[in-house]
């Protein structure tokens, strides 16, 4: 079951929901982009892992950032649901952290 999403948070609610839609569609451009950077710049050559870490993890931050987006507007988010929005998130992060870890030492400390 849903909430109206224009009326949940009072005057809050339509500044709520467009930023958190505004997260969103965020990391769906910088994953679209990373994508498209990624099959033109690596055309026929090898990815190095580490931008690939960082890719995929943008990638999959959208599913956690989706979930959260959702979430005010349920009615009785489940433990799972939540856990399982958290788990995302954090896969994600580590996989950008070491990416970036990965690039950093690509270049010598």
């Amino acid at each position: 079951m849903w909430q109206n999403p224009l009326i949940l948070f009072g005057n809050l609610s339509i500044p709520f929901l467009v930023s958190n839609f505004l997260v969103v569609l965020g990391f769906v451009l910088s994953a679209w982009f990373a994508w498209g950077y990624t099959r033109k710049f690596y055309e026929g050559r090898e990815k190095p892992l580490s931008w690939l870490l960082i890719v995929l993890g943008l990638s999959i931050m959208i599913l956690s950032e989706t979930g959260q987006f959702l979430s005010p507007y349920r009615v009785g988010i489940t433990t799972l649901q939540a856990t399982a929005i958290l788990i995302t998130q954090n896969i994600a992060v580590v996989m950008i952290a070491a990416g970036c870890y990965l690039l950093y030492r690509e270049v010598g400390s």
